[in-house]
């Protein structure tokens, strides 16, 4: 069987299954593979092929196939979570940081998320924008749903609960923020020139999760960005007139300083 899929409804993808796939993997998948939605027509011409294995690993070997695909069109997945308060802020930072905490603690205050964990972007005009994100959230399975998420639909995978919102936002970014929570210092920091070149040079290009375990054979995808990206890519945030923060401290206060971007 084959189930399609496109990211932007530009990227299509064909996975390939011996069964149908379950509206609970669906879920996962769009936890992990931003801007993944299904398609109701077998399109014309197939930019990705997969032949679905399983959840387990499954959307990180799609992420990492999907990523690549990306950088050839200049578009970055960036592990970050992104919020709408009156601004669009993208959020990011190092696991563990508290990106998902924060971005859930804003969305208990009103704000609206945008993507949840992968977020999509590009530079136009020195701009920085938001093309498609993550529609569901993935939290510990040892922390407390929300109780704005209550009602959503949810699965449990591995030690994570999958949470769908099902956003649809897309747009400029006003602000790039990277967090970190702590319990013993409350920082706000402006990042300018070349700092702010190297420290979200990292996250952009998600280096991290670029090599991908694609089977059992122990074949290596290696995402390896094409040629001229690492260039195209400092040179524009270089450039980008997205004003960029580093908040460390208590949950309160960070989130209290993102509302005031």
């Amino acid at each position: 069987m084959k189930t399609y899929y496109s990211v932007e409804n530009q990227i299509t993808i064909e996975l390939i299954h011996e069964q149908g796939i379950t509206q609970n993997e669906e879920l996962v998948l769009s936890a992990y593979v931003p801007g993944i939605k299904k398609s109701s027509q077998v399109p014309e011409k197939i930019d990705l092929s997969v032949t679905y294995d399983g959840v387990a690993g499954f959307a990180q070997k799609l992420y990492g196939l999907l990523r690549r695909e990306l950088l050839t069109r200049k578009q970055f997945c960036v592990h970050g979570a992104c919020v709408s308060i009156h601004k669009r802020v993208l959020i990011i930072g190092h696991s563990g940081s508290g990106k998902t905490t924060v971005a859930l603690n804003l969305l208990e205050q009103g704000a609206r998320i945008d993507s949840g964990n992968k977020t999509i972007v590009s530079f136009i005009n020195d701009k920085l924008f938001m093309n498609a994100g993550t529609t569901a959230v993935s939290i510990k399975n040892t922390d407390s749903i929300p109780d704005i998420l209550m009602s959503n639909n949810r699965v449990e995978v591995w030690d994570r609960i999958i949470i769908d919102y099902q956003s649809e936002a897309y747009g400029e970014i006003d602000a790039v923020v990277v967090v970190k929570l702590n319990s013993y210092k409350n920082i706000l920091k402006q990042v300018v020139g070349d700092s702010r070149v190297h420290m979200l040079y990292p996250y952009f290009m998600d280096a991290v999760n670029a090599d991908v375990v694609l089977d059992d054979n122990d074949d290596v995808l290696v995402g390896r960005a094409p040629e001229g990206t690492e260039r195209y890519l400092s040179q524009h945030l270089r450039k980008t007139t997205v004003p960029v923060y580093t908040i460390e401290g208590a949950l309160e206060f960070v989130t209290d300083e993102i509302k005031k971007l």
